[in-house]
């Protein structure tokens, strides 16, 4: 019952920052604060202080590649997944982070053949990663 919380509230976070990451490529800092909020309490309930930071590590990383590229991840991808490793757990998230940069890629690369040179939002392919891993894990 306590993961299917976790998976249910990475779902609804997701699901809500998709929808501002596609329409305005932007991710607004409520929505990161009021989910890392119910986050931190959620990973408190039902972990030790010991295992968070692994939990963070894939945010970490992300942010970490943000600075490094100027920014072409961007700093709130970064912060989402950093939210998201305290509800699924460094594991999962590492997964998570994994499949949706793969997806992008791919999404990317098509879009380039296309003539594309848009920016690609991050968040979309997160919430399709954590559905795949909802189906299979």
């Amino acid at each position: 019952m306590y993961e299917q919380i976790g998976y249910s509230l990475t779902l609804l976070f997701l699901g809500i920052l998709a929808l501002y990451d596609i329409r305005w490529k932007t991710i607004p800092t409520i929505w990161i604060v009021v989910f890392g909020i119910a986050a931190v309490v959620y990973f408190a309930a039902g972990n030790g202080v010991d295992k968070a930071m692994i939990c963070v590590l894939p945010g970490m990383a992300l942010l970490f590649l943000a600075f490094l590229t100027g920014e072409q991840i961007g700093f709130g991808d970064g912060m989402v997944a950093l939210v998201v490793g305290f509800f699924l757990g460094g594991g999962l998230c590492t997964i998570m982070v994994g499949i949706g940069i793969m997806m992008t890629g791919i999404f990317s690369l098509y879009r380039l053949m296309r003539g594309d040179k848009e920016p690609v939002p991050l968040i979309p392919f997160f919430l399709a990663a954590m559905e795949v891993i909802l189906i299979y894990v």
